[in-house]
């Protein structure tokens, strides 16, 4: 099994805090623990490991930096704006060396995860002998929908509705499968940016193709942490509500901080308390969020 991990995103949802520091790079939990680090300790034991980062190189260097930490990691520069898991379709070359019976599994730069098994993962989805297998959590508040017969997905809605499961973003695709649909891509003119893999991919296979979903077990958790309040809710959760403060951080004594997650090196004065708050930059000059 090959895993890639889109990571050279924009990270819009968590502007101003990804002004100076890619998401991937963000603390989750712990100031030591990376965004990241769940992607990369997910996949650890797969055969290869791809990352893609983003176009810019000021943007992209310290990612590739730290995920090459990871033996067997490989990075992949995306050629273009950011264009998230679509960005595969540009690594046509590298990717039509991959054993054609193996599988590819996708998994985002931004997302938290506890217990999930790759390999059961895997195990499922060639028992089920699907060309696609999409990790599904129980309905969340946001996203999209899977509704589930026997395991494979009939449709996908926008809506929350009675027995749907919550698509994670997170999927198993044989390899095969996924150098077809890059090279009809190639031939029906690839434009690069605007592009999406669940709605240029997944969904759509969903009506023509066996596309089954694998539910997370109960022991396991899933969090999309790319937006503040996620981002935000996960490191409390992760911490125990206690604060997560870069190390570079100047903090004046007696502030009273609680609950905050403190990015970069800011210089905190005396004057600034903080109270469930994210705030990020350096020296004087940061952004700062009330939650």
């Amino acid at each position: 099994m090959t895993c890639f991990i889109p990571a050279g995103g924009e990270g819009t949802r968590l502007k101003p805090h990804t002004n100076r520091i890619p998401k991937p790079m963000l603390p989750m939990g712990d100031p030591e623990r990376k965004l990241i680090d769940y992607a990369l300790n997910v996949s650890e034991n797969c055969e290869h490991i791809l990352v893609s980062t983003n176009f810019d190189p000021e943007k992209a260097v310290c990612v590739e930096e730290y995920a090459r930490r990871i033996p067997g990691v490989t990075i992949l520069r995306d050629k273009r704006l950011a264009i998230g898991a679509a960005s595969l379709i540009d690594y046509f070359d590298i990717l039509s060396h991959e054993d054609s019976n193996g599988d590819m599994v996708i998994i985002p730069a931004d997302h938290v995860f506890e217990a999930v098994d790759l390999f059961r993962f895997q195990d499922y989805h060639q028992e089920l002998r699907a060309n696609i297998t999409l990790l599904v959590v129980p309905a969340l508040d946001y996203g999209d929908y899977a509704l589930v017969k026997d395991g494979f997905v009939e449709r996908v809605v926008k809506r929350k509705i009675r027995d749907s499961l919550s698509i994670t973003g997170v999927y198993i695709i044989r390899n095969r499968y996924l150098l077809d649909w890059i090279r009809k891509e190639l031939i029906n003119g690839w434009e690069g940016e605007g592009r999406s893999m669940s709605r240029d991919l997944i969904i759509p296979a969903v009506s023509k193709d066996k596309v089954a979903a694998y539910l997370l077990p109960e022991n396991g958790y899933w969090d999309d942490a790319g937006t503040i309040h996620r981002y935000y809710n996960n490191n409390m959760r992760l911490s125990g509500g206690r604060n997560v403060i870069s190390s570079n951080a100047q903090i004046a004594p007696d502030v009273p901080i609680n609950s905050s997650v403190v990015i970069n090196g800011p210089i905190i004065d005396k004057d600034l308390g903080l109270n469930r708050t994210i705030i990020s930059g350096s020296n004087r000059d940061y952004n700062i969020t009330f939650l």
